[in-house]
């Protein structure tokens, strides 16, 4: 039975977060196995639960965030930059949009062993990013997976990136799909 599972360069900076706040407050919003993660020493390479990146995820955007997607989408730019720039550098360069797409893709497959990217209708201004086989009610994941792929294309393509949600997984839709424009 596969177990779904994350790399660590994606819990780093929520174990941070969590563990500069001493109010106690996440201390109800962890679950037991995101509580046991967070007390590990965290290697960017190495596989820990899904379940508890969900948990921190969901925890610290109730908290820090207090519950607004759009904070949460300038975190994934601000996220996406440091891992970009600093873990990752190997990804990010001077790449035409579908090259970049593609790279993207690969990145996320390295992070995540679940779920997976598909490019669709691709033009010389936007492209569409279906999810499949992901997390459909995870909604915080999805948009800070937008500020992500915003910020790689940026990074990649030194053009400016805005997206929309086509459709929405957590509202019902059968997967989620964004379109991208730049």
């Amino acid at each position: 039975m596969k177990i779904d599972q994350v790399k660590g360069a994606m819990i780093l900076q929520l174990v941070k977060v969590i563990k500069s706040n001493k109010s106690g407050i996440y201390e109800d919003l962890l679950s037991k196995q995101a509580k046991v993660v967070l007390n590990k020493r965290i290697l960017p390479s190495v596989w820990y639960p899904y379940d508890a990146y969900k948990s921190m995820l969901i925890a610290v955007f109730s908290v820090e965030a207090k519950d607004d997607f759009k904070k949460v989408i300038s975190w994934g730019h601000t996220e996406g930059q440091k891992t970009f720039t600093e873990l990752y550098k190997t990804f990010v360069g001077k790449s035409e949009p579908k090259t970049a797409l593609e790279k993207f893709a690969r990145f996320r497959k390295l992070m995540f062993n679940i779920g997976d990217l598909k490019v669709e209708n691709l033009t010389d201004t936007t492209a569409d990013v279906r999810y499949i086989g992901f997390d459909s009610d995870f909604k915080v994941y999805y948009y800070v997976s937008v500020g992500w792929v915003e910020k790689f294309l940026e990074l990649c393509m030194d053009s400016k990136v805005t997206s929309e949600f086509i459709s929405k997984s957590w509202e019902g839709d059968k997967e989620t799909v964004v379109r991208l424009s730049w």
